[in-house]
């Protein structure tokens, strides 16, 4: 297994860092991490051997992203778009791996490369649907992928177009997928074995759609999700664990190679008090918390897309107009395809 993930990430690293690198570091030997980072803080941050980081500033991958001829990148976050370029972009720094991909730091990963190995990954070009984890084979046609756009489609998924916009067009994901799912050369496995928990903030961590309460683990290298059914409880191993959206998530004394990853934080575990936990962190929101939650969400995304148009016209200028058409076009294409 010869993989590397490359991570750009800048502005001040998250407490929970320290554990994300810890769950690299049962990946070592099979995994490599490349950071491109401008927190100098991750100098004083134990890595494994397995985590390599180079200290730059966004201005510096800015310019190193327009030497590429691929537009110029406006915000760190818009760098979920260029996910997906960068086999293209760091080609330089991936040499000699089968290869390369992407994760994003608001997870805690798990015995990756046995689900890879058990699901022949080496049949595939790409593994993975979802922008937080996603590899592509070490090839031209892999690098490049990203050019090969299905003129049929909204411009959303022509990156061209997307370089173009302030607007992030998700092009990691549903850009990438219908690129992949309409290529004849392409082997694609479209599976992440992920764990992935609801956008509630600081309310209850759980997964979408779930019933019954739950206790997500990371054990010396593995992920766990425990359900507890009336008097039985369930226990199913994962790839990784997603907990997107949540910021303040403090690490409790204790948490080393086995944790509870909770809506309190990072909690010590031992299986033993496992019914102790799951009345402390397995619950569900209250009918209140979820509305004054939903109240919360819906004032601030209509600050936020207002500060989206402003960026958007102030960057593009008239342009923008035929850039918010292309998004509506692009939203309709993915509700009348069930992929919004």
């Amino acid at each position: 297994m010869n993989i590397v993930l490359i991570v750009p990430y800048f502005g001040k690293l998250p407490e929970w860092i320290t554990l994300f690198f810890k769950s690299c570091e049962y990946l070592d030997g099979k995994i490599d991490f490349l950071f491109f980072t401008d927190d100098e803080n991750i100098s004083c941050i134990n890595q494994p051997s397995n985590v390599k980081y180079y200290l730059v500033s966004f201005d510096w991958l800015v310019k190193y992203i327009e030497t590429k001829g691929l537009g110029v990148l406006n915000s760190a976050y818009k760098l979920c778009d260029y996910k997906p370029l960068y086999g293209y972009i760091f080609q330089e720094y991936i040499e000699g791996y089968d290869y390369w991909g992407y994760c994003d730091i608001d997870t805690v990963l798990g015995d990756i490369s046995s689900f890879l190995i058990r699901n022949n990954y080496t049949c595939y070009d790409r593994i993975g649907e979802k922008g937080h984890f996603t590899i592509y084979r070490n090839t031209k046609e892999c690098r490049e992928l990203f050019t090969q756009y299905p003129y049929s489609f909204p411009k959303y998924f022509d990156f061209e177009f997307v370089k173009q916009t302030t607007y992030p067009c998700h092009f990691d994901e549903s850009g990438m997928n219908i690129i992949c799912n309409r290529s004849n050369s392409i082997k694609y496995l479209e599976k992440n074995f992920a764990l992935q928990t609801t956008i509630v903030r600081e309310l209850h961590l759980h997964t979408f759609g779930a019933k019954y309460p739950e206790l997500f683990v990371f054990n010396k290298g593995h992920i766990y999700r425990y359900e507890k059914r009336n008097d039985s409880i369930m226990k199913e191993e994962y790839m990784y664990i997603h907990f997107q959206d949540r910021k303040k998530m403090p690490i409790h004394n204790g948490c080393v190679d086995c944790f509870l990853i909770t809506h309190l934080g990072f909690i010590p575990f031992s299986e033993e008090k496992i019914e102790n936990y799951f009345l402390l962190y397995g619950g569900f929101d209250t009918k209140e918390e979820r509305e004054g939650y939903l109240k919360d969400v819906i004032s601030k995304n209509r600050i936020n897309q207002k500060k989206k148009l402003k960026r958007e016209f102030r960057t593009c200028g008239l342009r923008a107009f035929y850039n918010l058409y292309q998004r509506k076009k692009w939203i309709s294409f993915l509700k009348k395809n069930n992929m919004f």
